[in-house]
């Protein structure tokens, strides 16, 4: 069948993000809350009394990704 390069793009990001939400439900679902946060914390480089505001969260997990 003919897939048009837009579709098959789409498909793929489709595909990549359904891998990156398994892979995420794993993870957590292997460590307990506290383990979870303490990675994501040491992942973004923040001491364990730092706090973000929303947008520079959104911007450490954009560089991540």
């Amino acid at each position: 069948q003919y897939i048009d390069r837009a579709s098959r793009l789409k498909v793929l990001k489709a595909i990549r993000s359904l891998g990156e939400h398994m892979c995420i439900a794993f993870i957590l679902r292997c460590q307990n809350p506290q383990q979870a946060t303490d990675n994501f914390r040491s992942a973004i480089g923040l001491q364990s009394d730092q706090f973000l505001e929303p947008g520079s969260i959104f911007s450490k997990l954009y560089f991540l990704s």
